[in-house]
């Protein structure tokens, strides 16, 4: 998820893509909306839920490998990425520090402790003053083991089956490191998300085998809708047979419920979006929304963290699906509305601070030359 990404990858040159990117990302800000309000008596808000929970990370990681480019500069290339991913971490978790100091002071008996704290949280890689961002930290993991792996494997046939290997051994180490146990195991898997990493890796390396078939597919319409429609209906068949504790799959708290239907809703639903960005083909609106996933991305904390719970305690939606969705669309469009000024901003004066790393100017130098 990333605004400008060519100097590190080959850029897929398809509106399709971006089309896709701005489905995902509406996806977020919607979803995010509805976990937040979520009421276990509202089953119409837990469908919706747990069906786009099921496959709308997994998307994202699946996406992600469409701009891998193998390099034999390792070191310079994750570096890079260190500069591209956490800085934006960093620079949204300030963004809402005032926020979080405001009730920090208002309502904190251990003011000095809990700063330590987040100080600390932030060097074992879990973005707490911004959570949304937990994406970008697991990405950077997931970025640089692809740097390590991927370009040794040569043409799809040693490559997916790399990428169920590592989902399998990224389950594994999940549904380990997820058990009550303050052990190195459990440390090792929560430190820098690197256990969902190995499960990111699975399915990055997964998207960049599926990427050359995808471009011969965007061609051919009838063929996506086709494709789309059998997509569609296994995630709706099989979503709901998967349940873990925490109603939904989780990526970012390593809860995945059965592992197969994870893999197998996750799959299906993310061709199911890629077959649909191929038939909508081009759409002004979704592909500006998706060429600044990363500053949306960010500015969804906002909305997630403070705006989402306090707008649901005044107005919870009734148990509709025809309600829930039209509450949820509408918060969602205002939402991305309000994000427009300062998506542009970014663009325009900062551009360095969300991933444009070799930008220079107007107010920052770049911070990698070409």
């Amino acid at each position: 998820m990333e605004h400008n990404q060519t100097s590190i990858a080959n850029k897929p040159r398809h509106a399709w893509v971006d089309v896709v990117r701005g489905l995902g990302i509406v996806l977020v800000f919607y979803g995010h909306y509805i976990q937040q309000g979520v009421d276990p008596h509202n089953a119409s808000a837990v469908e919706q839920f747990r069906f786009i929970y099921s496959f709308h990370m997994p998307l994202f990681f699946i996406m992600s490998g469409f701009f891998f480019r193998p390099t034999v500069e390792v070191f310079s290339r994750i570096g890079q990425l260190a500069l591209r991913r956490l800085i934006p971490v960093l620079v949204f978790g300030i963004f809402l520090l005032p926020i979080w100091l405001r009730y920090e002071i208002l309502h904190s008996l251990s003011f000095r402790h809990d700063l330590a704290h987040m100080a600390f949280v932030y060097l074992d890689g879990r973005p707490e003053l911004n959570w949304v961002t937990w994406f970008l930290v697991c990405l950077f993991m997931c970025e640089s083991l692809a740097v390590l792996v991927l370009g040794r494997l040569k043409g799809w046939k040693a490559q997916l089956p790399a990428g169920v290997f590592f989902l399998s051994i990224g389950l594994l180490f999940c549904d380990y490191s997820i058990l009550p146990s303050e052990g190195w195991w459990y440390a090792i898997g929560r430190t820098w998300f690197l256990s969902e990493a190995l499960v990111a890796l699975g399915f990055y390396i997964i998207g960049y085998a599926a990427f050359p078939l995808l471009k011969q597919l965007s061609t051919q319409r009838t063929l996506a809708a086709l494709i789309f429609l059998v997509t569609i209906s296994i995630v709706f068949f099989t979503y709901r047979f998967n349940h873990p504790q925490s109603i939904a799959v989780m990526m970012a708290a390593r809860t995945h419920g059965n592992s197969l239907y994870f893999v197998v809703t996750a799959l299906a639903g993310a061709f199911a979006m890629f077959a649909l960005a191929i038939l909508i083909q081009s759409s002004r609106l979704l592909e500006m929304i998706g060429r600044n996933t990363l500053v949306l991305l960010g500015l969804n904390g906002l909305f997630y963290t403070y705006l989402d719970p306090k707008l649901l305690s005044f107005f919870s939606p009734a148990n509709s699906p025809l309600f829930v969705t039209l509450d949820s669309v509408v918060v969602t469009v205002l939402s991305l509305l309000l994000c427009v000024p300062i998506v542009y901003f970014m663009n325009r004066f900062v551009p360095q601070l969300i991933g444009n790393i070799n930008v220079s100017g107007p107010v920052l130098p770049a911070f990698v030359k070409h």
